[in-house]
C-alpha cells in the first residue's frame, strides 16, 4: 500500500512510463527515418528520370513539324 498524497493520489511507475516512452519515440523515429528515405528515393529517381531523357535528347527536335504533318495526314484522310 502507499501513501496518499491528496490530488495526487496515484503510484508511479517510472520504468514502466520509461518503456511506454521508449516505444512511442521508438516508432516516431521509425516513421521519421521511413519517410526521410522516401523523400531520398523520390529524390534519387527524379534525377534519374532527368538524366534519361537529357542523355536521349527528349523532347526530340521537330515536334511542331511532325506533329503538323500527322494532324495534316488526319485531315486529309477526314476530307475523303
Amino acid at each position: 500500500m502507499h501513501k496518499s498524497h491528496g490530488m495526487y493520489d496515484f503510484q508511479v511507475n517510472f520504468k514502466e512510463i520509461w518503456v511506454i516512452y521508449r516505444i512511442k519515440w521508438n516508432k516516431f523515429v521509425h516513421c521519421a527515418t521511413f519517410v526521410s528515405l522516401c523523400v531520398v528515393k523520390l529524390k534519387e529517381n527524379t534525377l534519374h528520370t532527368k538524366r534519361l531523357l537529357k542523355k536521349y535528347d527528349y523532347p526530340p527536335e521537330g515536334v511542331e513539324y511532325a506533329l503538323e504533318t500527322v494532324i495534316g495526314q488526319c485531315e486529309m484522310w477526314a476530307d475523303n
